[in-house]
């Protein structure tokens, strides 16, 4: 079965029709003639002045000043917190709210 879907392809491929060319491939176009370079003298580009080093001095004769580190001082320690009360467990059903709670919606008739 493959066989015969491989010859109907390429029937098909076959029967597509053929692209050709629309110009002659053999004609060319004719180059533009070159035009000769003028060569001009090229002026020099001025000179950048040598960097001057900087002289080192003598490491025998340089001097640094002596750096003392200094602790910043401790930070003072936190104020005590105050001590919040703890609420009284006085959460106890009110009655008359849950009574009314528990009885739901009023139907409308």
């Amino acid at each position: 079965m493959r066989e015969k879907t491989d010859r109907e392809y390429q029937v098909f491929i076959d029967s597509l029709p053929k692209l050709a060319a629309n110009w002659d491939r053999n004609a060319r176009a004719p180059r533009p003639e070159k035009v000769p370079e003028i060569k001009t003298k090229k002026q020099s580009k001025p000179k950048k002045p040598a960097m001057k080093t900087p002289k080192v001095a003598d490491s025998q004769g340089a001097v640094f000043e002596d750096v003392q580190f200094e602790t910043p001082p401790m930070t003072p320690d936190l104020p005590p917190r105050e001590i919040i009360a703890v609420a009284p467990n006085n959460n106890k059903k009110d009655d008359d709210f849950w009574n009314f709670y528990d009885q739901g919606l009023p139907s409308i008739r």
